[in-house]
């Protein structure tokens, strides 16, 4: 296996990596699933759907846990939160704030930031929109 770098939370509810290896990245292009061993491209939609059907993760039919995590232990019942729980592993932040240059994985931290920083008016609308979709 190659590296991963161990997640830490940060001030924002964001992560950020601490620089200590834990475990499985092989190149920005891939990852190593830590259960099959398999090569999953970089996407977020193959992580996702890797981590619902990888078929080396052993689930029992009344498991409350659909989502595996790839490349620890983490498990999940619900897509956006084993989404949001990956990017702790890419290291992607997809969640903009229109009014500065911050990032953020999830968007409840764009929400934490937009509220402390005072920065609500278009990122309050966008919050609102996704978060409807998010839930589905």
């Amino acid at each position: 296996f190659g590296n991963w770098q161990q997640m830490v939370g940060d001030q924002t509810g964001d992560d950020v990596f601490s620089g200590q290896d834990t475990g499985a990245q092989n190149s920005q292009d891939s990852y190593i699933c830590i259960h099959c061993n398999e090569f999953i491209p970089s996407d977020e939609e193959w992580l996702l759907e890797h981590c619902q059907f990888c078929s080396s993760v052993g689930r029992s039919v009344d498991s409350w846990s659909k989502f595996s995590c790839f490349g620890c232990s983490f498990t999940s019942d619900k897509k956006y939160v084993m989404q949001n729980h990956i990017r702790k592993h890419t290291g992607k932040k997809p969640h903009k704030c229109g009014e500065c240059d911050y990032s953020a994985k999830s968007l409840e931290a764009l929400y934490y930031h937009t509220k402390t920083k005072g920065h609500q008016s278009q990122n309050k609308m966008k919050w609102a929109r996704k978060n409807r979709n998010m839930m589905n």
